[in-house]
């Protein structure tokens, strides 16, 4: 797992080749590890890379607002050079991509939101296979 410095903030992430031409950020609750998307990278796995890739990271910080997480999130997206950005955000996430789209409009080309409850893994993964058009 990489880490990713910015100001006096480290956030752990993981980018795999993606079987698609986006970028896809996938952004889970708060609550959980990045380790919940494991079941949806493994699926991805099945098919053969293009030129797209998936992101995961731990992108919250308890004592940080929501503006300050979004300003992280950004300068690792752009860091990283992800273009033609796709997100998944399942919970609490939401509100960080709904802050990032404020203050940066149109930064993500699509966006598939949980804002509520979050589907099982066989569900989740088969609707990002379909969000991304595999």
């Amino acid at each position: 797992m990489a880490v990713f410095h910015h100001g006096n903030r480290s956030i752990a992430y993981q980018v795999q080749f993606a079987p698609f031409s986006h970028d896809l950020v996938m952004l889970q609750s708060s609550r959980f590890h990045i380790d919940f998307w494991k079941p949806v990278l493994e699926g991805l796995k099945d098919s053969p890379p293009a030129n797209g890739r998936v992101v995961i990271c731990e992108w919250y910080e308890k004592g940080l607002s929501e503006a300050q997480m979004a300003e992280d999130l950004n300068s690792l997206m752009k860091i990283l050079g992800l273009q033609s950005i796709h997100v998944v955000a399942c919970d609490d996430a939401v509100e960080i991509v709904g802050e990032l789209e404020t203050k940066h409009s149109g930064r993500f080309e699509n966006t598939l939101l949980y804002p509520q409850s979050v589907p099982r893994p066989e569900d989740l993964s088969r609707s990002i296979r379909e969000f991304s058009r595999l």
